[in-house]
Protein backbone atom coordinates (compact mmCIF):
# COMPACT_ATOMS: atom_id res chain seq x y z
CA UNK A 1 0.00 0.00 0.00
CA UNK A 2 2.74 2.44 0.76
CA UNK A 3 4.02 2.30 -2.16
CA UNK A 4 1.47 3.14 -4.16
CA UNK A 5 0.75 5.97 -2.20
CA UNK A 6 4.38 7.33 -2.20
CA UNK A 7 4.43 6.84 -6.03
CA UNK A 8 1.16 9.37 -6.14
CA UNK A 9 3.05 11.96 -4.03
CA UNK A 10 6.04 11.45 -5.50
CA UNK A 11 4.61 12.96 -8.61
CA UNK A 12 3.88 16.10 -6.85
CA UNK A 13 6.87 16.94 -4.38
CA UNK A 14 10.63 17.81 -5.17
CA UNK A 15 10.77 15.28 -2.09
CA UNK A 16 8.24 13.36 0.03
CA UNK A 17 8.21 11.13 2.60
CA UNK A 18 5.24 8.70 4.03
CA UNK A 19 5.01 7.78 7.55
CA UNK A 20 1.92 4.64 8.04
CA UNK A 21 0.98 3.63 11.63
CA UNK A 22 -1.66 1.25 12.70
CA UNK A 23 -1.98 -0.05 16.52
CA UNK A 24 -4.75 -2.24 18.53
CA UNK A 25 -5.29 -1.66 22.05
CA UNK A 26 -6.95 -3.71 24.76
CA UNK A 27 -7.18 -3.44 27.99
CA UNK A 28 -9.09 -4.46 31.74
CA UNK A 29 -8.92 -2.50 34.66
CA UNK A 30 -10.46 -3.07 38.34
CA UNK A 31 -10.87 -0.22 40.86
CA UNK A 32 -11.61 -0.92 44.61
CA UNK A 33 -11.48 -5.15 44.05
CA UNK A 34 -14.21 -5.07 41.05
CA UNK A 35 -13.69 -5.13 37.49
CA UNK A 36 -15.04 -1.48 36.12
CA UNK A 37 -13.89 -1.36 32.25
CA UNK A 38 -12.83 -2.72 29.51
CA UNK A 39 -11.48 -1.53 26.29
CA UNK A 40 -10.73 -2.17 23.02
CA UNK A 41 -9.67 -0.30 19.90
CA UNK A 42 -8.03 0.42 16.90
CA UNK A 43 -5.91 3.57 15.09
CA UNK A 44 -4.85 4.26 12.11
CA UNK A 45 -3.05 7.50 10.57
CA UNK A 46 -0.39 8.63 8.23
CA UNK A 47 2.09 11.83 8.09
CA UNK A 48 3.26 13.08 4.90
CA UNK A 49 6.47 15.42 4.66
CA UNK A 50 6.08 17.43 1.50
CA UNK A 51 8.75 19.25 -0.13
CA UNK A 52 8.64 22.05 -2.67
CA UNK A 53 11.75 24.45 -3.25
CA UNK A 54 13.98 22.94 -0.25
CA UNK A 55 11.10 23.81 2.05
CA UNK A 56 9.03 21.27 3.94
CA UNK A 57 5.08 21.15 5.01
CA UNK A 58 3.70 18.48 7.18
CA UNK A 59 0.05 17.17 7.48
CA UNK A 60 -1.52 13.78 8.63
CA UNK A 61 -4.72 12.24 8.02
CA UNK A 62 -6.65 9.05 9.20
CA UNK A 63 -8.55 8.30 6.07
CA UNK A 64 -6.43 6.88 3.00
CA UNK A 65 -9.92 8.82 1.14
CA UNK A 66 -8.80 11.89 2.46
CA UNK A 67 -4.91 11.24 1.04
CA UNK A 68 -5.28 13.51 -1.81
CA UNK A 69 -6.29 16.20 0.40
CA UNK A 70 -3.36 16.03 3.09
CA UNK A 71 -1.07 15.80 0.02
CA UNK A 72 -2.35 19.15 -0.96
CA UNK A 73 -2.30 20.49 2.88
CA UNK A 74 1.23 19.42 3.28
CA UNK A 75 2.24 21.01 -0.18
CA UNK A 76 0.57 24.12 0.36
CA UNK A 77 2.09 24.09 4.06
CA UNK A 78 5.98 23.86 2.51
CA UNK A 79 5.71 27.36 1.34
CA UNK A 80 5.85 28.93 4.90
CA UNK A 81 7.70 25.33 6.20
CA UNK A 82 10.84 25.44 7.71
CA UNK A 83 14.25 24.78 5.83
CA UNK A 84 14.89 21.18 4.88
CA UNK A 85 16.86 19.03 6.24
CA UNK A 86 16.78 15.91 4.16
CA UNK A 87 15.51 12.75 4.49
CA UNK A 88 17.31 9.21 5.94
CA UNK A 89 19.41 7.42 2.68
CA UNK A 90 18.53 3.88 1.67
CA UNK A 91 20.29 1.13 4.05
CA UNK A 92 20.28 -2.41 5.07
CA UNK A 93 18.41 -3.33 8.27
CA UNK A 94 18.63 -6.03 10.87
CA UNK A 95 15.88 -7.57 12.86
CA UNK A 96 16.09 -7.24 16.34
CA UNK A 97 14.67 -10.49 17.93
CA UNK A 98 11.97 -10.64 20.49
CA UNK A 99 10.11 -7.30 20.02
CA UNK A 100 6.79 -9.09 18.04
CA UNK A 101 5.08 -11.90 19.61
CA UNK A 102 2.28 -13.07 17.29
CA UNK A 103 1.28 -14.91 20.89
CA UNK A 104 0.22 -11.43 22.14
CA UNK A 105 -1.54 -10.89 18.90
CA UNK A 106 -3.96 -13.56 19.84
CA UNK A 107 -4.40 -12.74 23.59
CA UNK A 108 -8.53 -12.61 24.05
CA UNK A 109 -10.52 -10.65 26.31
CA UNK A 110 -10.65 -13.54 28.56
CA UNK A 111 -6.85 -13.44 29.38
CA UNK A 112 -6.49 -9.93 30.08
CA UNK A 113 -10.05 -10.77 32.21
CA UNK A 114 -8.74 -13.68 34.30
CA UNK A 115 -5.23 -11.72 34.64
CA UNK A 116 -6.64 -8.63 36.04
CA UNK A 117 -8.75 -11.11 38.21
CA UNK A 118 -5.75 -12.97 39.57
CA UNK A 119 -3.54 -9.43 40.36
CA UNK A 120 -7.08 -8.22 42.82
CA UNK A 121 -7.76 -12.01 44.34
CA UNK A 122 -2.89 -11.16 45.48
CA UNK A 123 -3.74 -8.22 46.79
CA UNK A 124 -6.72 -9.54 48.72
CA UNK A 125 -4.34 -12.35 50.17
CA UNK A 126 -2.00 -10.07 51.35
CA UNK A 127 -4.34 -8.49 53.49
CA UNK A 128 -3.90 -4.99 51.42
CA UNK A 129 -6.87 -3.16 49.75
CA UNK A 130 -7.05 -3.67 45.97
CA UNK A 131 -7.14 0.14 44.79
CA UNK A 132 -6.36 -0.50 41.51
CA UNK A 133 -5.19 -3.01 39.09
CA UNK A 134 -5.22 -3.28 35.37
CA UNK A 135 -3.59 -5.34 32.45
CA UNK A 136 -3.52 -4.03 28.89
CA UNK A 137 -1.75 -5.53 25.49
CA UNK A 138 -1.05 -3.49 21.97
CA UNK A 139 0.23 -4.66 18.87
CA UNK A 140 1.64 -1.87 16.13
CA UNK A 141 2.83 -1.51 12.74
CA UNK A 142 4.57 1.33 11.17
CA UNK A 143 6.04 1.63 7.50
CA UNK A 144 7.82 4.29 5.92
CA UNK A 145 8.74 5.55 2.20
CA UNK A 146 10.93 8.45 0.95
CA UNK A 147 12.82 10.23 -1.75
CA UNK A 148 16.02 8.41 -0.74
CA UNK A 149 14.84 4.76 -1.18
CA UNK A 150 14.13 4.30 2.07
CA UNK A 151 11.11 1.59 2.13
CA UNK A 152 11.02 -0.43 5.59
CA UNK A 153 8.28 -1.57 7.54
CA UNK A 154 8.53 -2.76 11.26
CA UNK A 155 5.98 -4.62 14.24
CA UNK A 156 6.38 -4.81 17.84
CA UNK A 157 3.97 -5.83 20.86
CA UNK A 158 3.62 -4.86 24.47
CA UNK A 159 2.08 -6.20 27.27
CA UNK A 160 1.83 -4.33 30.52
CA UNK A 161 0.31 -4.69 33.96
CA UNK A 162 0.17 -2.58 37.18
CA UNK A 163 -1.27 -2.52 40.51
CA UNK A 164 -2.14 -0.45 43.98
CA UNK A 165 -2.49 -1.65 46.98
CA UNK A 166 -3.57 0.26 50.23
CA UNK A 167 -3.02 -0.53 53.34
CA UNK A 168 -4.48 2.40 55.72
CA UNK A 169 -3.53 5.51 54.55
CA UNK A 170 -0.04 3.88 52.84
CA UNK A 171 -0.48 3.46 48.89
CA UNK A 172 1.78 1.65 46.95
CA UNK A 173 2.13 1.07 43.16
CA UNK A 174 4.20 -1.64 41.05
CA UNK A 175 4.38 -2.59 37.06
CA UNK A 176 5.42 -4.80 34.86
CA UNK A 177 5.81 -4.25 31.24
CA UNK A 178 7.52 -6.41 28.32
CA UNK A 179 7.16 -7.29 24.64
CA UNK A 180 5.31 -11.06 25.88
CA UNK A 181 3.31 -12.44 27.77
CA UNK A 182 5.37 -13.39 29.95
CA UNK A 183 4.82 -11.32 32.92
CA UNK A 184 4.92 -12.08 37.03
CA UNK A 185 0.93 -10.58 36.89
CA UNK A 186 0.63 -12.06 40.68
CA UNK A 187 3.99 -11.34 41.60
CA UNK A 188 3.45 -7.46 40.41
CA UNK A 189 0.39 -7.21 42.87
CA UNK A 190 2.30 -9.13 45.77
CA UNK A 191 5.22 -6.67 45.42
CA UNK A 192 2.84 -3.64 45.61
CA UNK A 193 1.23 -4.77 48.87
CA UNK A 194 3.80 -6.22 50.49
CA UNK A 195 5.13 -2.34 50.12
CA UNK A 196 2.19 -0.78 51.15
CA UNK A 197 2.14 -3.15 54.61
CA UNK A 198 6.19 -2.33 55.21
CA UNK A 199 5.37 1.07 55.43
CA UNK A 200 2.63 1.01 58.15
CA UNK A 201 3.59 2.69 61.04
CA UNK A 202 5.17 5.24 59.81
CA UNK A 203 7.48 7.89 61.61
CA UNK A 204 8.74 11.18 61.45
CA UNK A 205 11.66 11.07 58.62
CA UNK A 206 15.39 12.19 59.72
CA UNK A 207 16.55 15.65 58.69
CA UNK A 208 19.84 17.07 57.31
CA UNK A 209 22.64 15.75 54.77
CA UNK A 210 22.61 11.71 54.70
CA UNK A 211 22.80 8.67 52.69
CA UNK A 212 20.21 8.08 50.71
CA UNK A 213 19.72 4.23 49.17
CA UNK A 214 17.35 4.91 45.87
CA UNK A 215 15.94 1.45 44.83
CA UNK A 216 15.86 1.08 41.12
CA UNK A 217 12.40 2.98 40.59
CA UNK A 218 13.19 5.72 42.07
CA UNK A 219 16.35 6.26 40.42
CA UNK A 220 15.15 5.53 37.54
CA UNK A 221 12.73 8.55 37.41
CA UNK A 222 15.15 10.59 39.19
CA UNK A 223 17.85 10.16 36.04
CA UNK A 224 15.32 10.06 33.50
CA UNK A 225 13.80 13.74 34.51
CA UNK A 226 17.21 15.04 35.49
CA UNK A 227 20.02 13.58 33.30
CA UNK A 228 18.48 12.13 29.84
CA UNK A 229 17.30 15.35 28.61
CA UNK A 230 21.45 17.18 28.44
CA UNK A 231 22.02 13.92 26.12
CA UNK A 232 19.01 14.84 23.67
CA UNK A 233 21.10 16.22 20.25
CA UNK A 234 18.63 19.29 19.79
CA UNK A 235 19.50 20.47 23.61
CA UNK A 236 22.64 20.12 22.98
CA UNK A 237 22.45 22.28 19.65
CA UNK A 238 20.78 24.75 21.29
CA UNK A 239 22.83 25.22 23.87
CA UNK A 240 19.83 23.83 26.75
CA UNK A 241 21.83 21.06 28.00
CA UNK A 242 25.13 21.37 30.21
CA UNK A 243 26.70 18.61 28.60
CA UNK A 244 27.20 21.00 25.43
CA UNK A 245 31.08 20.72 24.21
CA UNK A 246 31.72 18.34 27.07
CA UNK A 247 32.24 15.20 24.65
CA UNK A 248 35.82 13.40 26.85
CA UNK A 249 35.22 15.27 29.52
CA UNK A 250 35.27 12.95 33.15
CA UNK A 251 32.17 14.46 34.96
CA UNK A 252 30.56 11.42 36.56
CA UNK A 253 32.21 8.70 38.86
CA UNK A 254 34.19 6.09 36.50
CA UNK A 255 31.54 3.71 37.65
CA UNK A 256 29.07 5.12 35.98
CA UNK A 257 28.20 4.47 32.22
CA UNK A 258 24.97 4.53 29.99
CA UNK A 259 24.17 3.43 26.79
CA UNK A 260 21.07 3.89 24.83
CA UNK A 261 20.24 0.60 22.62
CA UNK A 262 17.65 0.13 19.97
CA UNK A 263 18.92 -3.14 19.14
CA UNK A 264 18.52 -4.50 22.63
CA UNK A 265 17.08 -8.01 22.34
CA UNK A 266 13.22 -7.85 23.64
CA UNK A 267 13.82 -4.36 24.95
CA UNK A 268 10.79 -2.23 24.56
CA UNK A 269 11.73 0.60 22.46
CA UNK A 270 13.79 -2.05 20.21
CA UNK A 271 13.35 -2.01 16.30
CA UNK A 272 15.41 -2.23 12.93
CA UNK A 273 14.92 1.45 12.48
CA UNK A 274 13.39 4.49 14.45
CA UNK A 275 10.15 5.90 12.93
CA UNK A 276 12.61 8.02 9.98
CA UNK A 277 14.30 4.82 8.53
CA UNK A 278 17.30 5.48 10.27
CA UNK A 279 18.72 1.67 11.33
CA UNK A 280 18.78 1.72 15.41
CA UNK A 281 22.18 1.21 17.02
CA UNK A 282 23.53 1.40 19.90
CA UNK A 283 25.20 4.54 21.58
CA UNK A 284 27.39 5.11 24.12
CA UNK A 285 26.21 8.53 26.35
CA UNK A 286 28.70 7.93 29.18
CA UNK A 287 31.86 5.41 29.74
CA UNK A 288 33.47 4.84 32.70
CA UNK A 289 32.58 8.50 33.80
CA UNK A 290 33.29 10.37 30.70
CA UNK A 291 30.96 11.85 28.18
CA UNK A 292 30.80 9.92 25.52
CA UNK A 293 28.19 10.64 23.14
CA UNK A 294 24.66 12.48 22.67
CA UNK A 295 20.81 10.84 20.44
CA UNK A 296 20.16 12.60 17.30
CA UNK A 297 17.54 12.12 14.78
CA UNK A 298 17.93 13.03 11.32
CA UNK A 299 17.34 16.78 11.37
CA UNK A 300 19.54 17.48 14.71
CA UNK A 301 22.60 15.66 13.18
CA UNK A 302 22.58 17.17 10.08
CA UNK A 303 22.52 20.58 11.95
CA UNK A 304 25.52 19.05 14.40
CA UNK A 305 27.36 17.95 11.41
CA UNK A 306 26.84 14.63 13.22
CA UNK A 307 25.53 10.81 12.33
CA UNK A 308 22.14 10.27 12.99
CA UNK A 309 22.29 7.71 15.79
CA UNK A 310 18.62 6.09 15.31
CA UNK A 311 16.91 8.66 17.73
CA UNK A 312 14.09 9.95 15.68
CA UNK A 313 11.13 9.45 17.24
CA UNK A 314 6.79 10.32 16.32
CA UNK A 315 3.34 9.16 16.03
CA UNK A 316 1.64 10.03 12.98
CA UNK A 317 0.26 13.41 13.51
CA UNK A 318 4.19 14.70 14.48
CA UNK A 319 6.89 15.06 12.72
CA UNK A 320 10.05 13.25 14.10
CA UNK A 321 11.60 13.91 17.73
CA UNK A 322 14.75 12.95 19.56
CA UNK A 323 13.68 9.85 21.92
CA UNK A 324 15.71 7.16 24.24
CA UNK A 325 15.32 3.51 22.78
CA UNK A 326 16.26 1.30 25.67
CA UNK A 327 18.31 3.27 28.04
CA UNK A 328 20.72 0.60 30.53
CA UNK A 329 23.03 1.41 32.91
CA UNK A 330 25.98 -0.05 34.04
CA UNK A 331 26.12 -2.40 37.08
CA UNK A 332 28.12 -1.70 40.07
CA UNK A 333 30.53 -4.02 41.89
CA UNK A 334 28.28 -3.99 45.16
CA UNK A 335 25.16 -6.02 45.89
CA UNK A 336 22.95 -4.21 47.27
CA UNK A 337 22.68 -5.74 50.51
CA UNK A 338 26.62 -4.30 50.70
CA UNK A 339 25.24 -1.14 49.96
CA UNK A 340 22.43 -0.88 52.43
CA UNK A 341 25.19 -2.22 55.02
CA UNK A 342 27.64 0.53 54.70
CA UNK A 343 24.63 3.25 55.92
CA UNK A 344 25.37 4.36 59.29
CA UNK A 345 22.11 6.38 58.96
CA UNK A 346 20.17 7.23 56.29
CA UNK A 347 16.99 6.82 54.32
CA UNK A 348 15.97 4.39 51.61
CA UNK A 349 13.51 5.14 49.04
CA UNK A 350 11.22 3.16 46.66
CA UNK A 351 9.78 5.83 44.27
CA UNK A 352 9.52 10.23 43.92
CA UNK A 353 7.03 12.32 42.74
CA UNK A 354 7.26 16.17 41.49
CA UNK A 355 9.59 15.11 38.70
CA UNK A 356 8.04 17.71 36.42
CA UNK A 357 9.54 20.15 38.62
CA UNK A 358 13.16 19.30 38.05
CA UNK A 359 15.71 21.82 36.40
CA UNK A 360 17.64 19.44 33.48
CA UNK A 361 19.88 22.29 32.35
CA UNK A 362 21.07 22.74 36.24
CA UNK A 363 20.49 19.51 37.09
CA UNK A 364 19.09 20.59 40.81
CA UNK A 365 16.15 18.45 41.86
CA UNK A 366 13.85 18.79 45.25
CA UNK A 367 11.44 15.60 44.75
CA UNK A 368 9.15 13.90 47.35
CA UNK A 369 10.31 10.59 48.37
CA UNK A 370 7.75 7.84 48.94
CA UNK A 371 7.48 4.50 50.65
CA UNK A 372 10.80 5.37 52.06
CA UNK A 373 12.41 3.63 55.67
CA UNK A 374 15.03 4.85 57.85
CA UNK A 375 18.32 3.10 57.91
CA UNK A 376 20.62 2.79 60.97
CA UNK A 377 23.61 0.83 61.29
CA UNK A 378 23.10 -0.83 57.94
CA UNK A 379 19.68 -2.26 58.79
CA UNK A 380 16.05 -1.17 57.36
CA UNK A 381 14.59 -0.05 60.98
CA UNK A 382 10.94 1.66 60.22
CA UNK A 383 8.85 3.38 57.73
CA UNK A 384 8.71 6.86 57.76
CA UNK A 385 6.35 9.82 56.35
CA UNK A 386 6.74 11.31 52.99
CA UNK A 387 9.93 13.74 53.10
CA UNK A 388 12.00 16.22 50.29
CA UNK A 389 15.29 14.52 48.74
CA UNK A 390 17.41 17.19 47.38
CA UNK A 391 20.54 17.65 45.58
CA UNK A 392 22.16 18.42 41.88
CA UNK A 393 22.28 14.90 39.64
CA UNK A 394 25.66 15.91 38.41
CA UNK A 395 27.03 16.18 42.31
CA UNK A 396 25.46 13.24 43.18
CA UNK A 397 26.75 11.48 40.17
CA UNK A 398 29.91 12.18 40.54
CA UNK A 399 30.27 9.85 43.65
CA UNK A 400 27.11 7.40 43.63
CA UNK A 401 27.80 3.65 44.02
CA UNK A 402 25.59 1.81 41.86
CA UNK A 403 24.41 -2.09 42.95
CA UNK A 404 24.90 -5.06 41.25
CA UNK A 405 21.77 -6.52 40.88
CA UNK A 406 19.30 -4.42 38.32
CA UNK A 407 15.72 -4.37 37.30
CA UNK A 408 14.16 -3.79 34.05
CA UNK A 409 11.43 -0.97 34.04
CA UNK A 410 9.74 -0.10 30.60
CA UNK A 411 12.87 0.75 28.62
CA UNK A 412 15.08 1.09 31.12
CA UNK A 413 17.48 -1.23 33.14
CA UNK A 414 18.95 -0.10 36.24
CA UNK A 415 19.87 -0.49 40.14
CA UNK A 416 19.68 0.78 43.56
CA UNK A 417 21.99 4.39 43.42
CA UNK A 418 23.45 5.02 47.13
CA UNK A 419 24.64 8.91 47.38
CA UNK A 420 24.61 11.69 49.73
CA UNK A 421 21.92 13.81 49.84
CA UNK A 422 19.70 16.38 51.57
CA UNK A 423 16.19 15.15 53.05
CA UNK A 424 13.80 17.27 54.59
CA UNK A 425 10.48 17.28 55.81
Amino acid sequence: MIEKLYKRASKACDEVELYLEESEASSCSAESGKLNSFSRGTESGYGIRAVKNRKVGFASGNSLDDFGKVLKRALALSKFGNRFYGFPARSKYKAVRGIFFRSVEKLDDDFLYKKTEAMVKALKKLGARPTAAGVSKGVMRFSIANSNGVLVEEKGTDVGCSAVARVGKVIAHESEEKTSEKLGFEKVAEAAARLALACKGKRRPPKGRMKVLLEPRAASELLTSTLLPSFSGENVWRRTSRLAGKIGEKLFSSRFSIRDSGILPSGIGSSKCDREGTPSRETWLVKKGKVAGFLYNHESSVRAGCRSTGNGYRGYGSTPSISQTNILFSRGKEKREALLSSMKRGILVSGLSGTHTVSPFSGDFSLEAKNSFLVEGGKVKYAVDSCMVSGNIFSVLKDAELSQEQRTLGDTKIGSILSELDVSA
